[in-house]
This record gives structure tokens, sequence and C-alpha cells, in this order.
């Protein structure tokens, strides 16, 4: 059964893994402002042979005609954009609503919106990336973990005794990422920042996923301060430097797969995290060792191959469910799933 799937851009690292899964995605870049788009970013990632970008304007056509077999919305507000086509439905929670609403000055009501998006969620499939999104929702729903083949990341170096921080908006969403904590626990040590920050001197895009993996590889150390209140005690660039075999120091998560002075450092001291830098750029052989460990983490605890099969559990669920509820044969992949 080879589905085409409808997807939408707002997480290029995560659509890249999907598109592990095989099946054909057709991608809608999102207007964000009036005339103003959100574009694949390939200093993020290149694009998948099986992914093709599509406007709003094409997918609205295609929605009109039944040719999708199914949605993976990345958000609530795509559901929206799809609530007059009946056709199986997924909604990916990347994020804790504790977090968004925090982030959103508390403008929203936790109960009230819960209220409103309820019509949105009924008979959609949901995915929470942890397990940590899913009570924050307080919704049930599958939890999938990401997923990475070590294989696909090369071999650690080293070389560089700096310090490397990989995100978007880091001070924007210091609540949720720690940026202001890191700061304390780098100190006055050598460091790099990657990503998209603007009010941060010297941060700059990575040219393209190799450089990315380059500076996995050839800095010392990763720092990570997701926030254990408002985020997981990891990401996927945490993850992705740890499957180069890069060792991380990071501030105390409940949910973080380091285990302190086993595969990298862990502490509430920043003090103490400091020190432990210091030793890791003083000491390549240490940041070796730590980082092997970390890369065996990401390989028992993070494999692709179990992303790949929950995923297509989940879409099979879907999509059965969907042909039973509304009565609809499936035949020759194809569905009318428009509402006439």
């Amino acid at each position: 059964m080879n589905l085409k799937i409808l997807s939408f851009n707002w997480h290029e690292p995560y659509l890249c893994l999907l598109a592990h899964i095989g099946f054909e995605f057709q991608i809608v870049e999102p207007e964000i402002a009036p005339g103003k788009f959100r574009r694949w970013d390939e200093n993020m990632r290149p694009i998948p042979e099986n992914v093709k970008l599509i406007s709003q304007v094409r997918a609205q056509e295609m929605l009109e005609f039944g040719e999708f077999d199914l949605v993976i919305a990345q958000n609530i507000k795509d559901l929206a954009t799809l609530r007059d086509y009946s056709l199986p439905k997924i909604v990916v929670f990347h994020n804790c609503l504790t977090t968004e609403i925090r982030l959103g000055r508390e403008k929203v009501n936790r109960e009230d919106y819960l209220e409103k998006i309820s019509l949105f969620l009924q008979d959609v499939h949901k995915v929470f990336i942890s397990e940590k999104k899913r009570c924050d929702w307080g919704m049930t729903g599958e939890v999938i973990l990401p997923g990475l083949d070590v294989s696909d990341y090369g071999r650690y170096q080293g070389d560089k005794d700096t310090v490397l921080q990989v995100g978007n908006m880091l001070l924007e969403r210091d609540l949720m990422m720690g940026y202001s904590l890191s700061k304390e626990i780098v100190g006055d040590h050598p460091l790099t920042t990657l990503g998209m920050n603007p009010n941060i001197p010297g941060s700059r895009l990575s040219r393209g996923f190799q450089d990315l993996l380059e500076h996995f590889r050839s800095s010392r150390v990763y720092i990570n301060t997701t926030v254990d209140e408002f985020e997981d005690g990891y990401n996927l660039s945490m993850l992705e430097a740890m499957a180069t075999g890069m060792p991380v120091v990071s501030s105390w998560n409940a949910s973080s797969p380091i285990e302190n002075g086993k595969n990298g450092y862990i502490s509430k001291d920043s003090g103490y995290l400091n020190r432990c830098i210091n030793s890791l750029l003083k000491n390549p052989e240490e940041a070796r060792m730590l980082g092997d460990r970390a890369r065996e983490t990401v390989r028992e605890k993070f494999p692709l191959t179990k992303f790949i099969q929950s995923w297509q559990r989940v879409i099979e669920k879907s999509v059965l469910e969907f042909l039973k509820r509304t009565g609809i044969n499936f035949q020759n992949n194809s569905i009318p799933f428009k509402d006439k």
C-alpha cells in the first residue's frame, strides 16, 4: 500500500525522519503572514526523494479531488484547515501545552483551549514525541520517540576545543531552552552556536546538513540545558550529537538519557558542569570515551527501526479505523475522502 500523505512544513528535521517510513509525502509550505510562506530550509535538511513541496492552493485542489490517503498534521492549526475534509488524520504534538501557553504570555486559558480544539480532535489519532508531552496535554495517544541510525552520522573526532550549542530562537525561548543557564555553565570557555538566533552575537545557521554534521564531529562537547518543567531532557539536535559519538554536558532534567559520568555529565550544579566542560576540553580521550557510550545510548534507546515500525502501525490503524467508520472500500489505493 503506497499511501500519498499530506503534511505541513513546520519541522524539517522531523519531516525527514517521517520520510523514512517510505510513503509519498506532499508537504505544504504554509502561509505565515499575508504573502509570506514558510519555505523548506535546506540549511536544516535536504529534501528527501519521497518528499514533494506543494503550495496551499495545490493542496486544496488535491483535497477537493480526493488525492490524499492520509494527513499528518504537525499542530492543531493544521487540523483546523482540514476540518471540512473526511480522511484519516494524525496529529503530532511536538511541544508541551504548558510551554506554549507560557511562551504566549498566558493569553490562553488551558481549559477553554482544550474544549475549543476537542472538535478538531474527533476521530483523529494523536502522536506525542515523548511521554512528557502526552502527560502535559492530558490525552491518550501513541508515544513515538525520535529514531536515528547512528551509521548515518559518521564518527566523532573532537579535534576543536570548543563547546557546541544548536537551536533556534534560544534567547526568545529561554523558558524552555535554558539559554541563560547555558551561558552560566559554559562561562568563559569557547562556544559555537548554530541556529536562527538573531539576538545572539556570533550565532549563524548551519550551511546545510553536512556543515551541521561536521560541527557535531569536530567540536569537543555539546551543551544541553532544556528546562525540566517545560521540555524533555533532550531534543533531536542533542541526540544527533550523541549519534556521532559526541559527549554531552547537560543541566538536570528528569527525562534526560544522560547518566552522570557514564555517557556524559548531568547535574543541577552549574559550577560542577563548568568544571566538567573544562575537563573535557583538556582531555580528548575522556571526551571520546563518554561520547562512545553516548552513541550506544542512542543506538539502544532511540533506534530508527522502532520509530519507523511505530509510525507504520499508527498509520495502518488510522486508515483501517477510518475505513471501518465510514464503510468505504479501499481499492487501488484510491479513496474519495472529500465530504460530499
